[in-house]
């Protein structure tokens, strides 16, 4: 497995050579303990970009996030001009105390802004970074946009894969065509699950060079 990660990681640093990374500088990333009115509106907007996605209106995500009997999680913004583009929620898990772990719980802009996304992933890297974490997970659907996105700033598919178990209220055969859903129509992550792994899971995305610092 750790050859395996250093092979990929070495190819995603190959294919990234070439690449420049150019990030729009009218963009406005920064911190938020709340999430207000805007973000009902940018729900409204994404919600049909999606076939399966939990709902994301501004009651569940300060429900979710922003309450401390819920967790220490940190709430990054991006927009342009005042018009809410994306957010990013993360998490370190200082369980091991020598070796944190960083999550992105949550990672979301609008239908063809990925330029928003990744100056979201670009504060988010440099935030860790900041922090001396180890290890970054991200969880995506594979095939996903953001996978392609993540790769440009080290990330590396662990080709692990996580079972989900449910209970069906409704119609079983609409839970079965998720399976027929295209990958960047579905939107599922960390902040999906009920709880955080309190070790370094072997699944998700993982930042390949964090990796094999380990």
């Amino acid at each position: 497995m750790r050859l395996g990660y250093h092979s990929s990681n070495l190819i995603n640093d190959l294919k990234n050579i070439f690449k420049k990374r150019n990030l729009n500088n009218n963009f406005d990333v920064y911190d938020t303990k709340l999430f207000n009115d805007n973000f009902d509106d940018f729900w409204e907007k994404i919600s049909c970009n999606y076939d399966f996605i939990n709902e994301r209106k501004s009651k569940y995500l300060n429900w979710r996030y922003c309450d401390p009997r819920g967790g220490n999680y940190i709430v990054k913004v991006v927009d342009e001009k005042d018009v809410l583009l994306g957010y990013c929620v993360l998490n370190i898990n200082r369980y091991l105390e020598d070796y944190p772990i960083g999550y992105i719980l949550d990672l979301l802009a609008l239908p063809g802004r990925t330029d928003a996304a990744e100056s979201l992933i670009y504060d988010t890297v440099r935030f860790f970074d900041e922090e001396r974490i180890n290890l970054i997970n991200y969880l995506i659907p594979r095939g996903h946009p953001y996978q392609k996105l993540l790769g440009k700033f080290g990330f590396l598919d662990s080709r692990f894969k996580i079972h989900m178990f449910y209970n069906t209220f409704s119609d079983v055969d609409e839970i079965s065509n998720i399976r027929n859903i295209p990958a960047d129509r579905i939107y599922f992550s960390w902040g999906d699950l009920d709880v955080l792994p309190v070790s370094a899971p072997a699944h998700a995305f993982q930042r390949g060079r964090d990796f094999t610092r380990r």
